[in-house]
């Protein structure tokens, strides 16, 4: 009796499973049996190489196998099917997840040649640039070994390129996976950032370089400008008198920019040294040049000053002392002074 009832509560269990059975050997199967076989034709048309996963062939074998499920299931054979029925579902989805990896992978490899391989043109047309200017640059700024660096990029920018025609072709071809592919286009992408990193760090310290000098010749011929300027100033306001100060300043003025001069007349240029006496001088010599025009300043002030001062002076006995001193002052160089003097006497 116990094992009759045991066979009624099987074959109830049985019963039981044979609709959701029927529902996935006549429903959801099928369904992935077009939805694999529709991605399959819709990815082969993108130019993308399935050839490794025999797509016909496997669905052709899982629809065989599917209509011998059906057959188990039609004879109450419950157990087989099942077993069968799962293990078709889940190859169908894998295999759709295999279709749809490969396609992801081609599409990648397509977007990483679009966006790094000009990287590389543009990096073998700098490393040629820097090439033809190596050696000079090399005697200009001291960079040590900068002829032998720039070979090795040279000698890594045409072993990437060589890379880059491989994947070229196999994507031309369609020969091989796109995962495959996608890891060769990984490894020379990284070693094309890897490059240029090293490259640009070193291209960026020449034109630095570069650019200090130009600087630098611009900068000293303001200075040449500057110095000139404040040389016509005085000369052309015929001051009476000067302080020993502005001469000096004027002095060291023209030192700073022999110094300069000199820096860039070196054959190896010291670009340190030479950045910092341009800053010197620059801030010295705009100093000197406002001084300067504050002085002229000052003294259009005394003379426009005296001469209105003057129209009372017949008059005022007491103006006409102060600006005889306030004269004396500014023929001395006291020119403050004598203005201060002007102000007090009209006052």
């Amino acid at each position: 009796i116990v094992g009759i009832r045991e066979e009624v509560a099987a074959y109830a269990v049985n019963l039981s499973e044979i609709p959701k059975l029927y529902d996935l050997a006549r429903g959801e199967i099928p369904v992935l049996l077009d939805t694999v076989s529709d991605s399959y034709q819709s990815v082969k048309a993108d130019s993308v190489f399935l050839d490794h996963l025999e797509v016909p062939k496997n669905l052709g074998i899982l629809a065989e196998v599917l209509k011998d499920d059906l057959k188990r299931l039609s004879e109450v054979n419950v157990e087989k099917s099942a077993d069968s029925l799962y293990n078709t579902k889940t190859r169908l989805e894998q295999l759709l997840i295999l279709i749809e990896k490969e396609h992801s992978a081609s599409h990648e490899v397509r977007v990483d040649m679009n966006n790094v391989f000009p990287v590389l043109d543009e990096l073998l047309d700098n490393i040629q640039d820097l090439k033809d200017k190596a050696p000079v640059v090399q005697e200009r700024f001291d960079f040590k070994d900068l002829v032998k660096d720039v070979s090795k990029f040279e000698a890594r920018a045409n072993t990437l390129n060589e890379h880059r025609q491989v994947i070229d072709n196999e994507v031309d071809a369609i020969k091989k996976p796109g995962t495959v592919v996608l890891v060769s286009m990984n490894e020379v992408k990284q070693d094309i950032e890897m490059l240029a990193k090293e490259f640009y760090d070193v291209l960026n310290s020449v034109n630095q370089a570069n650019a200090d000098e130009i600087r630098a010749k611009k900068q000293l011929m303001k200075l040449y400008l500057i110095i000139n300027d404040v040389e016509v100033r005085i000369k052309k306001r015929s001051l009476p008198s000067i302080s020993e100060t502005y001469v000096y300043d004027l002095q060291k003025s023209r030192a700073y920019v022999r110094q300069i001069q000199d820096l860039l007349d070196q054959t190896i240029l010291d670009v340190p040294t030479l950045n910092g006496t341009v800053s010197e001088a620059i801030d010295f010599i705009y100093k000197l040049h406002n001084n300067v025009n504050n002085l002229v300043g000052v003294v259009d002030m005394c003379e426009n000053s005296i001469v209105y001062a003057n129209k009372f002076r017949a008059y005022v006995s007491d103006i006409d002392s102060e600006l005889t001193k306030a004269e004396l002052a500014f023929n001395n160089g006291e020119y403050t002074q004598s203005l201060t003097m002007i102000i007090n006497a009209v006052d």
